[in-house]
This record gives C-alpha cells, structure tokens and sequence, in this order.
C-alpha cells in the first residue's frame, strides 16, 4: 500500500499508517480519506456515555482467532464503546488531529473526564483515554449539559479557527 509523501500530505502530517494495536489493512482510498479528514475536520469532539446503562451485555467486539481469522465475542455496550473509542484516539494521536473525548460522569480512579489527543505526546495521550475508558461505566447521563458545553466551546473558538483555517469543519461524535 502507498501513502503520501510527508511533504504532499493534505494536513502536513506524516502519512497514515494503521494502528498497530488494531490489525486492520486500510485500501489506498481509505486511508486517503483518513488523510483528508484532517483538513475537513480540524478539530473532533467525542462525548462520550459513561452511565450506568453501558454495562449492559449486549455489545460486541472484533478479536483475532486463529490463523487471523476475525470473529466476534459478546461483551458490554462499554466495553464495545471502549474499544472504538481507543482506536479512533490512536488514530488521531497518530495523525496529530486535535480530538476531545467527554465522558458524560467522572469516571473515578482518578481518571480525567475529559482527555485531549492529538497533541504530539501519543504515549502520554493514549495512556489517559485508557485510564478514563478502564474506570467503567457509571452514574446517569447528562447528555444535554455535554452537547451544549462542546457547542459553546465550538462557538468560542470559531472566530480563531475561521480566521486560520477559513472553511475548516469541526466534527462531532455522540456514542
């Protein structure tokens, strides 16, 4: 697979490669529009649910068998939520693409509540998703005070943003 050269690269980043905690292959078009994604979306916020609701056991996860067969294992809503989480925050740490995960309760055990990636310390960001998404679900979900704090924060920064970026989008996600 070919990628673009650092100094082609559409966000000026080194070019994509997959995760290596996940075992995916991008195709040459998908991974182009990983590339791409970073100027559309210059900045990505993910809140996050937390609650209680989220222990449920009706998820499921990917995992790699035998001989690299894929297949499927019941799990939890989090633990399903956990492990996508984790892997886009790998993905924009390694991209540099600035992100926010806002997780709806304080996840205990010390762990932030809201965790930023993208920033240049992928060791020290990926260790703070995985401290927030291991202290498990909890409590109940405040969803509308999240969406309208991301919105403010959005509306805040905008004028910067245009102003640097004229037509960049901002993305974001609601799990």
């Amino acid at each position: 697979m070919t990628f673009p050269s650092a100094n082609t690269h559409p966000c000026h980043r080194p070019p994509l490669k997959p995760p290596p905690q996940t075992q995916y292959k991008f195709a040459p078009g998908i991974a182009t529009q990983f590339n791409e994604s970073c100027e559309t979306f210059s900045r990505r916020f993910w809140i996050v649910d937390n609650s209680g609701s989220m222990a449920t056991s009706d998820g499921h996860v990917l995992i790699e068998g035998s001989a690299g067969v894929e297949g499927t294992v019941s799990c939890s809503r989090w633990e399903e939520l956990g492990a996508s989480i984790m892997w886009h925050a790998e993905l924009a740490s390694k991209l540099e693409v600035p992100t926010e995960f806002r997780l709806l309760n304080p996840p205990g055990r010390r762990a932030a509540q809201i965790v930023h990636v993208g920033h240049g310390n992928q060791a020290q960001e990926m260790d703070e998703i995985g401290k927030a998404m291991g202290a498990g679900p909890t409590g109940r979900t405040p969803l509308c005070k999240h969406i309208n704090e991301v919105v403010a924060e959005i509306r805040e920064v905008r004028s910067n943003e245009e102003r640097r970026t004229a037509g960049a989008k901002r993305q974001q996600c609601i799990t």
